[in-house]
């Protein structure tokens, strides 16, 4: 959906939120009031507690819908209901201290307050207009032998180098704007220019400048310091951190949509917690509502969130219970819980995160400390949920993970008649590159493969570590002949790359890899997928044919 047509009906959401939730305020205190009146009658403890949890939950609403008063004397009620002692009367004074605040919320919730005229923008920054932005690094006060190595170790992965003089970064950066800039700091640099222009316009270009990564002989603080002033987003040590670098480039740079953050919201009350919901919708992330607590475990099973938005008061359950028993389970450990509540009591907030939350948000919440908030929490998870299933050496997906998506993705084309490829590939010598430079630097090789395929694979297709020097890669709805069109260029590009040596030794060496291809439905299964394309790398290894499809056959 466009941004423009989501924020309408993101904001038409919100406006019939708000009136329905006037609508439903005389029915709420109503509802206090019988249980109040039931109380009275019988002071049991699940009452009293039913009657915190209701004036909780108002207050909370209250703050969220713009009812200020309603919410102070909501929460000034949840204190009063927690001063009495269950299963006893309450005093006189407690018992008129109590019904004037519920009198007290009858004549506040007749003041409806104003709808905002605007919802809150997300706080997504714009890409800045007028400047096409092209496919090329800029190489900017680096020394001519620095520039010419980028350029050969860039080449490769698609990246186009220009070098660019430090007088002309501000005349060339009003035309266009290339799409990452590279430029020495300290003794990398030629003489420091560079730095000096990239620091005065970084606040030019504050609406969306291209990023910047600072290349330093040593790892020195200081150096990253000024890095850092000049608005850096990186800041790497050549030659040592190199090898790294294209990843870094890509991922400053991929432009192509992240899946949005998944966001499950665990509130009893239907009006914050589609409140929360739309906000978090506008913010191109997707939510999930769930009012009974004690569904919590299949819920998030189902739904797989990266962030738990959690109300601290809920039926059945306190929220801190709730989170205790989310961190009990191995498989929701990198999940992230983020407390929400009209708490004022400081201890039972600090207790909340103890119990295990990541973050405490106090209502009424501002949009865009929600969305803020959610998102730093949500990348974080995500990021850890990157180190759980992904090869530490490759950064490809790790075995189990790949064989589960490779099994989805088998009964996918089942069900629905589709086709798919899947290939073996693996360096050639990899044994004697090893036994010739030493495993640091075989295991670079591999590295650098897996790094190429990356950057080479298209979005739908996905590469896994098999085992030991194997790299396995799924083509869903991709026929054979496609597959090894993209295998080819992959090869090409991988062909082309000049791999150093360890330190101390001059001089560089070429690598390149074998593949095997299988098709389904020719392969009828999972298990014949991977023997078939296994046979295929082996024949295509032993004769030197670098791709053979379909075992040869």
């Amino acid at each position: 959906m466009p941004s423009e047509a989501r924020t309408r009906d993101v904001e038409a959401g919100l406006r019939a939120l708000h009136e329905n939730y006037a609508l439903s305020l005389p029915g709420k205190i109503e509802a206090l009031k019988v249980e109040w009146l039931r109380w009275l009658a019988d002071p049991t403890p699940e009452r009293l507690s039913e009657l915190a949890r209701q004036a909780h939950t108002l207050a909370g609403s209250g703050a969220t819908f713009g009812y200020p008063a309603i919410s102070a004397t909501a929460r000034r009620l949840e204190t009063c209901f927690n001063r009495l002692t269950p299963a006893q009367p309450a005093a006189e004074s407690q018992r008129e201290a109590i019904e004037h605040a519920i009198r007290e919320l009858g004549v506040t919730a007749q003041d409806r307050p104003p709808f905002p005229d605007k919802v809150p923008a997300s706080p997504t920054v714009p890409v800045r207009p007028g400047i096409p932005r092209e496919a090329v690094v800029w190489l900017v006060d680096l020394e001519p032998d620095t520039c010419a190595r980028l350029a050969q170790r860039l080449e490769p992965y698609g990246y186009d180098t220009q070098r660019i003089p430090a007088e002309g970064i501000g005349p060339n950066l009003g035309r266009t704007a290339p799409i990452a800039i590279l430029a020495g700091i300290g003794p990398n640099a030629n003489d420091g220019a560079g730095i000096r222009a990239l620091r005065e316009w970084h606040e030019a270009l504050a609406h969306h400048p291209p990023p910047v990564i600072f290349l330093a002989r040593s790892d020195d603080i200081r150096a990253r310091l000024a890095a850092a002033r000049a608005g850096g987003a990186a800041c790497l040590v050549d030659p040592a951190d190199l090898d790294s670098l294209p990843d870094r480039l890509h991922e400053l740079t991929d432009r192509s949509p992240a899946a949005p953050y998944r966001v499950l919201i665990v509130d009893d009350d239907e009006y914050a917690a589609y409140h929360h919901a739309l906000i978090l919708i506008r913010a191109k992330m997707e939510t999930r509502i769930l009012a009974d607590p004690l569904d919590i475990l299949s819920a998030a099973a189902e739904f797989k969130p990266e962030l738990i938005l959690l109300d601290v008061r809920l039926p059945g359950c306190s929220g801190m219970e709730l989170a205790h028993v989310i961190r009990q389970h191995a498989h929701f450990a990198g999940v992230a819980i983020v407390f929400h509540s009209a708490e004022p009591d400081a201890k039972r907030r600090l207790d909340a995160v103890r119990m295990g939350g990541d973050d405490f948000l106090s209502e009424p919440m501002d949009a865009e400390h929600l969305v803020a908030t959610v998102e730093a929490h949500a990348l974080r998870a995500r990021r850890y949920d990157a180190l759980m299933y992904k090869d530490r050496l490759t950064g490809l997906l790790n075995h189990a993970t790949y064989m589960d998506l490779l099994e989805r993705e088998v009964a996918r084309a089942q069900r629905h008649g589709l086709t798919l490829s899947l290939g073996f590939a693996e360096l050639d010598a990899c044994a004697q590159i090893n036994d010739a430079h030493g495993h640091l630097v075989g295991d670079r090789v591999l590295s650098t493969l897996a790094r190429v395929l990356r950057t080479r694979l298209r979005r739908t297709d996905i590469a896994g570590r098999y085992d030991g020097g194997r790299i396995a890669i799924l083509m869903p709805e991709t026929p054979v002949d496609a597959a090894r069109t993209v295998i080819e260029n992959t090869r090409a590009a991988f062909a082309a790359l000049r791999h150093s040596l360890p330190d101390g030794e001059h001089g560089n060496f070429g690598a390149t890899f074998s593949a095997g291809l299988a098709e389904f439905p020719a392969c009828t299964s999972m298990d014949m997928l991977l023997q078939t394309a296994d046979r295929a790398l082996r024949r295509a290894k032993k004769l030197g044919d670098d791709i053979e499809p379909n075992g040869g056959a």
